[in-house]
C-alpha cells in the first residue's frame, strides 16, 4: 500500500550483518516488520537478537555502527534536523584512552553511556547477528 492511502515507506541501511530499517509511518508499521525480517534473514543464518533490537521513534534517537543518529530542533529556529555524531560509547572509548589532564577538562566517567544508546521521527528498527563480535 502506498503512503497516500495510509501505508508506509521504508528505507534499509545495511553493512555487513547490521541494519536499520527506518519506516515513515506509523509504531504499527515498524512493529510489523519483526517477522517478516526474521523470514528474510533466516535463509543466510542470521537472526534478530532481543536484547540489540528495538523500534523506537528517529527524536528519541539510535546507535548504528558506534554512530547515534537522531533528530532533534535547530537552535533558533523550529525546524528539525537529523544529526549524526559519535555515540557515547565511541566518545568513552576515547576518554578512557586520552588522560583526562591533557585534555585540561575534569569529566566523570561514570554517567556516560546508557542501556540504549542516544540519550535523548520515522520509527527504526535495528537488527544484528547475536553471533558479531562487535
Amino acid at each position: 500500500m502506498h503512503r497516500k492511502r495510509g501505508g508506509a515507506t521504508y528505507r534499509i541501511v545495511c553493512y555487513a550483518d547490521d541494519f536499520v530499517i527506518m519506516v515513515a509511518g506509523t509504531k504499527a508499521h515498524a512493529d510489523a516488520l519483526w517477522d517478516e525480517v526474521a523470514q528474510v534473514i533466516a535463509p543466510l543464518g542470521l537472526h534478530l537478537s532481543a536484547e540489540k533490537s528495538r523500534v523506537c521513534h528517529l527524536d528519541e534517537g539510535f546507535d548504528f555502527l558506534r554512530f547515534c543518529i537522531q533528530r532533534r530542533r535547530r537552535k533558533g529556529t523550529t525546524k528539525a534536523s537529523v544529526y549524526t555524531y559519535p555515540s557515547k560509547k565511541s566518545l568513552l572509548s576515547i576518554m578512557v584512552k586520552v588522560p583526562r589532564r591533557r585534555l585540561g577538562i575534569s569529566i566523570p566517567l561514570s554517567g556516560i553511556g546508557s542501556p540504549n544508546g542516544c540519550s535523548s521521527g520515522t520509527n527504526a528498527s535495528r537488527g544484528r547477528n547475536s553471533t558479531a563480535g562487535s
